[in-house]
């Protein structure tokens, strides 16, 4: 089930958004829980994580590019498409790294259309990311792991390695720079002498030198990498979607 955020003030556009991502849903046998929010201010309020954002640019309260670049402030990887009346926004939007842009004035068939390829876009660089594996010795064993469902790594001492994924967690017998070496360095940042986190899994930077992941667990960061990890995620999430 993919979580999907659609903020509109217009009760209107937020419906018509949704219909087509569900009808895409039931045309492509993929399963959409949607988030409706009516202001930019309700969606940074909220507390739930989503895998994708379709976000209105003029708002009442908040617009769409304040919200998009608070939402950059903790999470550089959640994908943000536009949903708008106005094409001259599209140079601002993609300042906050916006995955797809989608005008209004659009009639039904040509929005349900763009709405269709955004998803697609989305699916396609989903799937490319999930084909890459690593293998592990664990203290159970070998392990191949597919390195998309990979949250953080954590050294415990001794050679010892807790490795923390999205459905469950295990010690590998190796050391942590090892590790490092055989991952894509575009996706993985050692966070400190200790911690190796994924990117995508990140939610937001910590003032005490700490990272929250999506999860809610908390990973050190060491302050002489603060500036430069956050200019890593950012170009993590341009290399995905430019």
């Amino acid at each position: 089930m993919l979580r999907v955020a659609v903020c509109d003030d217009d009760k209107y556009d937020v419906d018509r958004v949704k219909k087509f991502i569900l009808d895409y849903g039931a045309e492509n046998s993929v399963i959409f829980k949607i988030f409706e929010y009516y202001d930019g201010e309700a969606l940074l309020k909220s507390n739930e994580y989503f895998d994708l954002i379709f976000l209105d640019v003029e708002m009442r309260v908040v617009s769409g590019i304040e919200t998009a670049e608070k939402i950059r402030e903790t999470d550089m990887n959640v994908p943000i498409v536009y949903v708008t009346n106005f094409s001259d926004y599209s140079i601002r939007a993609l300042k906050v790294h916006a995955f797809g842009y989608i005008c209004k004035t659009m009639d039904r068939e040509n929005m349900k259309n763009e709405i269709y390829c955004v998803l697609q876009d989305f699916f396609v660089s989903k799937k490319e990311a999930e084909e890459i594996h690593i293998d592990f010795l664990t203290t159970k064993g070998a392990v191949i792991e597919n390195v998309n469902n990979i949250c953080y790594f954590l050294f415990e001492g001794r050679q010892y390695v807790r490795t923390v994924t999205v459905y469950s967690e295990y010690f590998v017998k190796d050391t942590l720079s090892n590790i490092y070496e055989r991952l894509d360095k575009e996706q993985f940042y050692l966070t400190s002498k200790n911690s190796i986190v994924n990117l995508k899994y990140v939610r937001r930077m910590e003032k005490d030198n700490g990272i929250i992941m999506k999860d809610g667990s908390w990973v050190p960061l060491a302050q002489k990498k603060q500036k430069d990890f956050y200019m890593r995620l950012s170009k993590q999430l341009r290399k995905k979607i430019l």
